[in-house]
Formats: structure tokens, sequence, C-alpha cells
């Protein structure tokens, strides 16, 4: 099933005082400084236990964890919005890797197609091909993706998604 395939990608942080972890984290209001440690994790969704675990200091970002992720080809990688590489997503997808992520606010995009969206689809409200990234930094990626804006009606919340911009058809997840 899809569960043998399916993997998390989250972080917990663990937060400890300045005694513990001295020059941790950035001032507070109040000019206390907190420290801690950032606990990353790739975890299968059939066994739920980490198949890779990554500690860092709590203040680095998230996306210095992505590189060290590998899954086998056709696994379908499921993370949130601190994991933003544009880089590392074509190289997940270069590898073979489906992955899906919630597209941050503030990101820049260019519709490149529409995709047909018809009643069997439910709560999908768009479907599109775009092109994301500003393109106008050396450094950044632009990458061809897939966006699919949700429409959950049980919570009444709308949710826009990226994943990689091939069509997949349900028994290539369930294979």
């Amino acid at each position: 099933g899809i569960n043998k395939r399916l993997y998390f990608i989250d972080s917990s942080t663990m937060e400890l005082f300045k005694d513990i972890m001295k020059g941790a984290g950035p001032s507070k209001a109040d000019g206390r400084r907190k420290g801690g440690v950032k606990v990353h994790m790739l975890v299968n969704a059939e066994h739920l236990i980490p198949g890779v675990v990554y500690i860092n200091e709590a203040r680095e970002n998230d996306r210095i964890f992505m590189d060290k992720i590998e899954a086998p080809k056709g696994s379908i990688l499921v993370f949130d919005r601190g994991y933003v590489k544009f880089s590392q997503w074509q190289k997940w997808t270069d590898q073979g890797l489906y992955w899906v992520t919630r597209l941050n606010k503030d990101a820049n995009y260019e519709v490149l197609e529409e995709q047909p969206v018809n009643e069997t689809q439910k709560g999908v409200l768009e479907d599109q091909i775009i092109l994301l990234g500003r393109g106008t930094n050396r450094t950044t990626a632009r990458i061809k993706v897939r966006r699919v804006l949700y429409y959950d009606q049980v919570n009444d919340r709308i949710f826009e998604f990226v994943t990689n911009p091939i069509c997949v058809k349900t028994a290539d997840i369930n294979g």
C-alpha cells in the first residue's frame, strides 16, 4: 500500500536555557536568550519509526536537513513550509521521488498552464502548472511545479499545495 512509500519530514525543537546552550538563539525583548536543539526526522508512515534523524542548533534553518534525505525511488515525501529549497525539490523529482508541501504565502510564481478540474475532484478549486520562483537572483532556482488550490469543507479553509509537475494516477500511488 501507499504507507510503504509515504514519508513525513518534520522537526521538533527542544528548548534549553542559555546556561546549557550558550549563545544559541536570539535575544528576547526582556534580554533573556534561549537556546536549544532542533531534531529533524524522516519518518516512514508504515512503521512510524524515524529512518533519518539529524540534530542541529535550533536557530538554524530547516533547509539544512533536506540534502540528508534519501528514500527509494517512487517514495512520497510530505513536509511543511519550513523545508523550502527549490533546487532540492528538483533533485528529488529527478531522482524519481514524489513530494508535496504547502505553498508559502509570499511565494512568487508564474502560471504556465491551467489543468481542467471536474466534479470528481472533490474540493479542488484550481490545478495549475506553474514556474515557481522570482528568477531575479542567480542562486535561486526556478522550477516547474504543480499548484493545487483545495477547499477543506469540514474546516472551511483553503489550502495551497505544490508538488511535482507530473500527474500521478491512483494506480501509481497504490502500486
